[in-house]
């Protein structure tokens, strides 16, 4: 399939495993060079050994719960490529318990870093002219079945 990405510059936080690995993995198919985050480096750098066979890569080990590893995110994928054409806010945590440090921890990495994320992009997304932010959901944003916290948080 050919989405027209090819040379588009995109960031996936949460890129190491999971959802965030196949995406990364699918703009890499697409051409779009890749940025990645996580805070664990070993499924980091295994991933993006990965895109790197395929595509320009980044990866960086940073913690989007903090503004400062955000920020540098975006910038060292800026520094790197050139642009930013894509943000995917995939980054997040998930918890069982209800209390006030697990509503907090989901905010923090479901939320607030997706906001700050978006609000870091946003002057270079408007300088490549046709910038995407796309963010990462639940189902459980649709219907019920996850921890409280999480449900909320993820509607």
């Amino acid at each position: 399939m050919d989405l027209g990405l090819t040379d588009k510059v995109a960031i996936v936080t949460g890129g190491s495993r999971g959802i965030g690995r196949s995406i990364a993995l699918a703009l890499a198919a697409e051409g779009c060079r890749v940025a990645i985050c996580a805070r664990g480096e070993e499924a980091l750098r295994a991933t993006e050994a990965e895109l790197a066979a395929s595509t320009e890569a980044l990866g960086i080990v940073a913690d989007v719960t903090q503004a400062a590893d955000v920020e540098r995110l975006i910038q060292q994928t800026v520094d790197r490529f050139g642009r930013l054409d894509i943000l995917v806010n995939n980054a997040g945590v998930r918890g069982s318990e209800d209390t006030d440090d697990i509503w907090n921890a989901i905010y923090e990495s479901n939320l607030l870093a997706a906001a700050r994320a978006t609000r870091a992009a946003v002057p270079h997304l408007r300088a490549s002219g046709s910038g995407s932010v796309v963010h990462i959901t639940s189902i459980y944003g649709r219907e019920s079945g996850g921890p409280l916290a999480y449900n909320a948080i993820k509607s």
